[in-house]
């Protein structure tokens, strides 16, 4: 086809390119149309929306966008598990800690139990001795359930972590709305 298009003709590539119809060398000969001087007034909004084309054409969208993206989708994965598996790691060393202490205290107890050359008895009433005692496990008890409530915090960061992953996509989100916000400038101009 010339480089000379008609008007008739340029009418009707403008009609197929806003319904999405046309080729890359239709697309082509509209812009090199539009790249003339002597554009009918009738055309103007089309002038100046290929013209903002022509300025957007390069700085929004960078050539490497694609690597751009899916490094940060695997650098977040990477970020995600790295979490879940610290918070695992601390979970799993406090629940190791906790059991050897355990047993270094039982253990600590039976041996001192075991080789106590004397056997003295505290309290001189039973009834008393059996408080004692009774009043002294409730305590532990009361200790033990309080360590066991706090690890189980540790499952609910955990679940609140998960959950706030989708607040944490939003700025990106917002920036690639903005993107596409600036494309659909020119075209209102259009419209109106």
């Amino acid at each position: 086809m010339s480089n000379k298009l008609s008007l008739h003709k340029v009418k009707e590539l403008l009609e197929s390119y806003y319904e999405g119809r046309t080729t890359l060398n239709e697309e082509k000969q509209l812009k090199r149309f539009f790249a003339n001087e002597n554009i009918p007034p009738e055309f103007e909004a089309d002038r100046l929306y290929f013209e903002s084309l022509e300025d957007y054409a390069g700085s929004l969208v960078p050539p490497n966008i694609e690597s751009i993206v899916t490094g940060a989708i695997q650098k977040e994965e990477f970020e995600r598990k790295e979490r879940k598996n610290r918070i695992y790691r601390i979970v799993t060393g406090t629940s190791i800690a906790a059991s050897l202490l355990l047993f270094f205290v039982v253990g600590w107890f039976i041996v001192q139990n075991r080789y106590s050359n004397q056997l003295v008895d505290t309290y001189t009433d039973p009834q008393i001795a059996f408080e004692q005692t009774r009043a002294l496990l409730q305590k532990v008890s009361k200790n033990m359930n309080k360590a066991s409530k706090e690890l189980q915090y540790m499952s609910v960061i955990s679940e609140t972590m998960e959950i706030m992953e989708p607040i944490n996509q939003l700025p990106m989100q917002l920036n690639q709305a903005s993107r596409v916000s600036a494309l659909e400038d020119p075209l209102s101009r259009h419209n109106r």
